[in-house]
């Protein structure tokens, strides 16, 4: 009995022919058979091989040699005159007595048994893609010697052949290259190594064909790129290679879509049919198991468009979701878990692994959706899980297109649940109870909001939620920290049982005028930022404390009447540019920027305020005047370019900051009994303060009355020192009295043109530039000075009497003290008892030539 082994064996599309004719000079002899020859008949199963004389393959060509194995010995054998021959005509098989073992391998090579196979990496010729046409005959046995001597080997194929089209492309491909996961056999099993190839191709672009015979292997499927090319200047990539089956033909149509190669049709056939047998349709609708989704076909699953699954999950079903590249519509009827985290997410790539034609989402009892399963899916449209109760972590995020969500029983947002789903319009969980941090963030096109038992929102649960115009939530008790923040055109919000707010509640809200609440006991920090609200709410009529920047920049707002609060925050109420009136009965403390740049700001009434920050009413410019009867300190820069205020009453105030005043143009007074300190430039660019009244100070701190050019009475009976530029350009200054000062800063009274009387008599220093440009500065008494500093008297074009009552040397920093002064028209008077040595020569004294030097006895 002889065994026959039949193998099925199957084309992907014909091809085209080339010559391969018998060559005359090498023709081969058929075997004797009258000697007890074997003769060779050869068989692909139904269909020839990849034949370059037959478009169909149904033929073997003159020239393709098989090798013939026996148990002991190997015989190479060549097809010619449609016959097959041995080639050594010395040497070929004959029928004994025992049974007849054989076996064989296309093609076959100047005796080489061709066990170990190696697939053509260049397939651009006809004859290179026939060459890797690599079949075996598995080893049978012939008992017996049949009638015709004939010896059948049936071949079966261990490549797989593939062809790609793109038609839909208009540009030009070039640089096709596809990938066999397998680069060659060994003794029949793959050598799992893949090999790039470069394909046969039969016409030009758009009606191109690419083909290519690969090695299978073992692996259902592999991460390698299918195919690459480029795509006019770009360089295109399919990436993974479908699970194939040897001896199949399989054609691929595809179409470039943007950055990605799509597959649109696959078509399956025999060997010889070239692929024509009829495809699934696109918009196929599967129905099918969990258990069966991880086993089925790679080829037809892109002609998968609906997909309802019955029965269980396990993880490998729902990771076998994903082998549906074209799928539209999932539907997971009867599974009743939750949905695993990361399900359709990848971590490390940070985008999902759903293909983007898919649009609507169903799982009909699914009782919780894991984190970040949904992350990222850009193209989905429509959700349903009518059973689910927890919605988690990111589940949603990213979700850009997204815009019917269908979760009746959702009890629980977690963080970031929908954040950043753009296209939502409505939401609707009537069983919610808590959303989470961020859970509807960026929903920017969110305009109707259904949440009947929401207790909790958490932090930014509608941040950034730009369509929102109003908003009422019945049961809500809490808010945390931006709960609506730059919801830009939100108007109006009503929350009968709230009790609390975070910070930057409305932050933002521009739009936003109306809040409806119970009474509540803080305005938190930025609550009303940068809104639309006109008056402070009544629910806000009680509170105790305004937050910082609670309501900065709220250009609508215009009074502000607050009975019980204590503290204004930081910039409460900054850039309030239509906030006329203030009245804080209660308020002890008000802290910095608090109402800073409130333009209109015209009246105030602070009764009981303590202790004001820096920079508190600076630039209020409409401001005319100031009472503060219980006031201890006022900070640096508070009342600075108030230019309207005339008038300032402060009985109780100790300590004036930095700037406190500067700019006040139109301030004409300042008189304290209760005032001891004041920091620099305080009063500075005040330029129509005539008077200052403080017999308690005892510094005159830096630039103090810098450029007070209408100054004219000053009153500082204890003052002990001065600070560099306190009268500087004190134009209206004719006469002071300092009777205390013992040190002078730099440049004084530089520019006090009108200076004519100076009482200083305890004074031992004068700063750099002291008296510079005092024009009308006829005569000075110095009586203790000891030291002058460089240019002291520049310019002092008036003098005509200056008197030292120091008995030591009196030095001079530099030389030039008097420099441009009127000296040599000028008397000098010097300590009679100093004034040996002051090293005075006739009217020379210090490189000075005076108009006269004479010695004196100073009063005491």
């Amino acid at each position: 009995m002889k065994k026959i082994y039949l193998l099925w064996v199957i084309s992907i599309f014909a091809i085209s022919t080339f010559s391969c004719k018998d060559d005359d000079d090498n023709k081969v002899v058929p075997p004797p058979v009258e000697k007890g020859a074997v003769v060779i008949n050869a068989v692909i199963g139904l269909e020839g091989r990849a034949n370059p004389e037959d478009a169909q393959g149904t033929k073997w060509a003159a020239g393709d040699q098989i090798c013939v194995l026996t148990n002991d010995s190997s015989f190479l054998y060549r097809y010619t005159n449609n016959t097959w021959a041995a080639t050594d005509t010395s040497m070929y098989l004959v029928w004994g007595e025992e049974s007849l073992e054989l076996s064989g391998y296309y093609p076959g090579t100047s005796g080489v048994s061709m066990k170990t196979f190696s697939l053509p990496v260049d397939q651009k010729e006809q004859k290179n893609l026939a060459a890797a046409d690599y079949m075996i005959c598995d080893p049978f046995m012939l008992s017996e010697c049949p009638a015709d001597k004939t010896a059948t080997l049936h071949f079966s194929r261990l490549t797989t052949k593939v062809t790609f089209r793109i038609p839909a492309y208009e540009g030009v491909i070039t640089d096709v290259k596809i990938t066999s996961p397998c680069k060659g056999i060994t003794n029949g099993t793959p050598v799992e190594e893949a090999v790039t190839i470069l394909p046969y191709q039969t016409g030009e672009n758009q009606s191109a064909i690419y083909s290519a015979l690969l090695i299978t292997g073992e692996k259902e499927v592999s991460t390698e790129n299918f195919i690459t090319f480029m795509a006019d200047d770009k360089e295109m990539m399919l990436q993974g290679i479908p699970a194939m089956t040897a001896g199949y033909a399989y054609q691929y149509t595809l179409s470039i879509e943007g950055e990605s190669v799509i597959v649109t049709r696959v078509e399956i056939g025999e060997w010889g049919d070239s692929g024509k047998d009829e495809p699934l349709p696109v918009d196929t609708i599967l129905t099918i198991e969990g258990q069966a989704l991880a086993t089925y076909s790679e080829v037809t699953a892109p002609y998968i468009k609906e997909l309802i699954v019955t029965g269980e999950m396990s993880p490998e079903a729902w990771t076998a979701l994903l082998k549906f590249p074209r799928i539209s519509s999932i539907t997971i009827q009867d599974y009743t878990g939750t949905l695993p985290e990361n399900c359709f997410y990848n971590l490390d790539t940070k985008k999902t692994t759903l293909p983007t034609s898919l649009t609507t989402f169903k799982a009909l009892k699914v009782t919780a959706i894991g984190e970040s399963a949904f992350r990222a899916c850009q193209s989905l449209q429509t959700i349903e899980f009518p059973e689910a109760r927890i919605v988690g972590d990111h589940t949603f995020y990213n979700c850009y297109n997204l815009s019917t969500i269908s979760c009746e029983k959702v009890e629980k947002l977690e963080a970031y649940a929908f954040a950043n789903c753009k296209a939502v319009v409505s939401i609707n969980f009537p069983v919610l109870q808590e959303a989470g941090k961020s859970s509807l963030y960026t929903c920017s096109a969110l305009q109707n909001v259904s949440l009947p038992q929401v207790k909790k929102l958490d932090y930014g649960t509608f941040y950034y939620c730009k369509a929102l115009t109003s908003i009422t939530l019945p049961e809500v008790t809490e808010f945390d920290d931006y709960t609506f923040a730059h919801c830009t055109a939100l108007v109006s919000a009503e929350f009968p049982k709230l009790k609390k707010t975070g910070t930057y509640t409305f932050a933002q809200c521009t739009a936003f005028e109306t809040l409806s609440a119970p009474v509540l006991k803080e305005i938190t920090d930025f609550m009303f930022t940068n809104t639309a609200i006109k008056k402070i709410p009544d629910c806000l009529q009680n509170v105790t404390k305004v937050g910082q920047k609670a309501f900065y920049t709220c250009k609508e707002l215009t009074e502000v009447t607050l009975t019980e609060i204590d503290t204004v925050g930081v910039g409460a109420f900054y850039q309030c540019a239509a906030l006329k009136q203030v009245t804080l009965e209660s308020t002890r403390y008000i802290d910095a920027d608090a109402f800073r740049s409130c333009a209109a700001l015209e009246r105030l009434s602070l009764p009981k305020v303590e202790f004001i920050g820096n920079f508190a009413f600076n630039s209020c410019t409409k401001l005319e005047s100031i009472d503060l009867p219980q006031a201890l300190s006022i900070g640096n820069y508070t009342f600075a370019k108030c230019e309207n205020i005339k008038e300032v009453s402060v009985p109780k105030v100790e300590w004036l900051g930095m700037e406190c005043f500067e700019y006040c143009s139109s301030l004409k007074s300042f008189k304290s009994t209760t005032v001891k300190t004041i920091d620099p430039r305080c009063f500075a660019d005040c330029s129509a303060m005539t008077e200052v009244d403080l017999p308690l100070l005892t510094n005159l701190s830096s630039y103090m009355f810098y450029r007070c050019y209408a100054l004219t009475q000053v009153n500082l009976p204890n003052v002990k020192r001065v600070g560099n530029f306190v009268f500087h350009t004190n134009k209206a200054l004719e006469s002071i009295s300092l009777p205390e000062v013992t040190f002078f800063g730099t440049n004084t009274f530089n520019g006090c043109a009108n200076l004519r009387e100076v009482n200083i008599p305890k004074a031992d220093t004068l700063g750099f530039q002291m008296f510079s440009s005092c024009t009308n500065l006829s005569e000075i008494s110095l009586p203790r000075v000891n030291y002058i500093d460089s240019k002291a008297f520049l310019k002092c074009s008036g003098l005509n009497t200056v008197k030292f009552g120091a008995t030591g040397e009196i030095k001079f920093n530099g030389a030039e003290v008097f420099s441009e002064a009127s000296y040599s028209t000028c008397d000098l008077y010097l300590n009679a008892n100093g004034i040996e040595i002051q090293n005075v020569t006739g009217t020379s004294w210090k490189d000075y030539v005076w108009k006269s030097v004479t010695p004196y006895q100073p009063e005491n």
